[in-house]
């Protein structure tokens, strides 16, 4: 799995989710990761985005 950071954006998070299901992943299995990943998104938004190299 392609590790996706929270602050890539909403669009690479979709991308990634789009991916693995269209894989054939089902989303029971791509649920957990997809929804810690928004959770650490929203948690970056409430917090400010900090910048960072990557």
């Amino acid at each position: 799995m392609q590790h996706v950071q929270a602050g890539d954006g909403p669009g690479v998070l979709a991308k990634e989710n789009w991916r693995r299901l269209s894989a054939g992943e089902s989303a029971d299995s791509v649920h957990p990761a997809a929804a810690a990943a928004a959770d650490r998104a929203f948690a970056q938004l409430r917090g400010g985005l900090a910048l960072r190299p990557r």
